[in-house]
C-alpha cells in the first residue's frame, strides 16, 4: 500500500542550521542519491515534485522532506521501495558524492542558466549578502534562546525522578518491540522554526504511543528508550527537538508510531517561566527575520527563473524518472 510521509531533513534551530540530507536512506547499501546542484530559481524544487508524484502515481510509497525556511519547497524526496533519494545538494546543505556513478550522481540544473544571467550579477550578489546578514542575525537570536532553554533544564534536571524515567522507558519499549524492524536508523525534524509554523505530526497521521512527563523529564525517558532500542538492533527514526537539537522531542517506529510526551506535566519555578518567555519573544523575532530573508531569496530566484532554459530541464527530469524506473 502506498503511503506518502513529510518531514524535515534539515531546520534553522539554536546550534545553527542542522542538516540530516546524508542520512535520508534506511539501507545504504542498496541505496542511490541523485544530488541537484543549482542556484536559486533553478528547478530543483519542481524537478522533484514532479519526480515525487510520479512515482506516488504509479504506486510507490514516497518521503517528502520540506525545505526548513520556505516549507512551500522541498530539499529532498526518497521513493521508499527504490531505495532512492533525490535532493538539492546546495549550500547550505551541500552534499557531495561518495563514489559517482555507483552510490550517487549529480544533476546540474546550473547548466540550464543562460549566459544573460550575468547581467545582473551586482544585483544578485548584493541580495546574497542581505541574505547572508540576515542568517547570520536568526542564528544568533536562536543560539541566546538554546542558551536560555539549556538553563532551564539544568534548573527542572534536578526534580527528576530516575526511577519514574526507567519505568516509562521501559513501559514504552515492551509495547513499541514488536513493532520495530531491523536495519539502520535516521535522524530528522517534524518541525523547523519558520512563518509557516508548519509541525508535520498531523499532516502525517501518526498513531501516536504518548506518556505524560515535563519537557525536561521526556528528553530523558526518550533518550534511554533510544539506548534500548539500539542495544536490540532495532530500526527506528529520531525526532529532533528544533530550538535543541542534541534533545529528542520523538521517536518514530515504522513511519506510523510516535512515541512523544502528550500530557506536558508544569514543574517550572519562576525562573524557569520568565526564560520560557523570553524564549518564545526571541523565536518570534527569528521568524520575523526569516520572512525576510525569504522575500530577499525570491527577489534572486526571479533573476535565474528569468535566465533559465526550461525545456532542457524538462528534459532531464523525463530522463532522471526513466533512470529510476529501470534501475
Amino acid at each position: 500500500m502506498k503511503t506518502i510521509n513529510y518531514f524535515f531533513a534539515s531546520a534553522n534551530t539554536g546550534s545553527g542550521f542542522v542538516s540530516y540530507l546524508d542520512n535520508l536512506n534506511t539501507n545504504s547499501k542498496n541505496a542511490f542519491t541523485y544530488i541537484i546542484k543549482g542556484g536559486p530559481g533553478t528547478g530543483k524544487s519542481t524537478m522533484m515534485k514532479k519526480i515525487s508524484q510520479h512515482f506516488y502515481e504509479k504506486g510507490y510509497s514516497v518521503e517528502q522532506f520540506f525545505c526548513s525556511t520556505d516549507p512551500t519547497s522541498l530539499d529532498a524526496i526518497r521513493i521508499v521501495q527504490k531505495n532512492i533519494v533525490v535532493l538539492d545538494g546546495t549550500m547550505p546543505h551541500a552534499v557531495e558524492p561518495d563514489i559517482v556513478g555507483l552510490t550517487h550522481k549529480i544533476i546540474d540544473n546550473g547548466s540550464f542558466i543562460k549566459s544573460s544571467i550575468k547581467k545582473h550579477f551586482d544585483e544578485i550578489e548584493n541580495l546574497t549578502n542581505k541574505k547572508k546578514d540576515c542568517f547570520c542575525l536568526i542564528y544568533k537570536n536562536l543560539a541566546s534562546a538554546k542558551q536560555l532553554d539549556d538553563i532551564n533544564f539544568e534548573l527542572e534536571k534536578k526534580q527528576i525522578n530516575l526511577n519514574s524515567v526507567k519505568q516509562k522507558a521501559k513501559t514504552l519499549f515492551s509495547k513499541i518491540k514488536c513493532l520495530c524492524p531491523e536495519g539502520e536508523n535516521r535522524t530528522l525534524f517534524l518541525d523547523s522554526i519558520n512563518d509557516e509554523n508548519l509541525y508535520l505530526e498531523k499532516k502525517n497521521k501518526f498513531k501516536v504511543l504518548g506518556f505524560t512527563a515535563s519537557r525536561y523529564e521526556s528528553f530523558f525517558v526518550l533518550e534511554m528508550l533510544e539506548k534500548m532500542l539500539i542495544k536490540n538492533n532495532l530500526n527506528y527514526t529520531k525526532i529532533c527537538d528544533v530550538l535543541n537539537p542534541e534533545k529528542i522531542s520523538a521517536i518514530l517506529i515504522s513511519n506510523k508510531y510516535l512515541i512523544k510526551n502528550i500530557d506536558l506535566k508544569l514543574k517550572t519555578n519562576k525562573l524557569v517561566e520568565k526564560n520560557n518567555k523570553i524564549v518564545k519573544k526571541i523565536i518570534n523575532l527569528s521568524k520575523n527575520k526569516i520572512v525576510e530573508a525569504k522575500s530577499i531569496h525570491k527577489q534572486i530566484e526571479k533573476y535565474y527563473i528569468q535566465n533559465i532554459d526550461f525545456s532542457g530541464l524538462e528534459e532531464m527530469t523525463r530522463k532522471v524518472i526513466e533512470e529510476i524506473e529501470l534501475g
